[in-house]
């Protein structure tokens, strides 16, 4: 599903005019990252959260050619499904 698909659903939903909802959309993702970029966390309720982990440093490789590279610690977005939306995916079920 793209962000375009994404409002043409919701604006057949809600009867609201297609990019009147594709820049809602836009602006509440927006504002999910502003959110993450300044460390807070992000729930949302029957779907998951949004968090920001520390990221340990760490060796890894250069697979092409065999070097060791040193990552340093930093800071990455993850995504943690609510049970909800986990027991739907896995039954295969359309929650709505």
């Amino acid at each position: 599903m793209t962000k375009q698909d994404l409002s043409n659903i919701v604006a057949r939903r809600t009867g609201i005019f297609a990019d009147v909802c594709k820049s809602i959309i836009e602006e509440a993702f927006d504002q999910i990252a502003v959110s993450l970029a300044e460390g807070e966390n992000y729930y949302h309720r029957g779907f998951g959260t949004f968090a920001v982990v520390d990221r340990k440093a760490k060796t890894a490789r250069n697979l092409s050619t065999g070097e060791k590279i040193y990552l340093p610690p930093c800071k990455a977005p993850k995504f943690i499904p609510s049970k909800m939306l986990t027991a739907a995916v896995k039954g295969g079920e359309n929650e709505q």
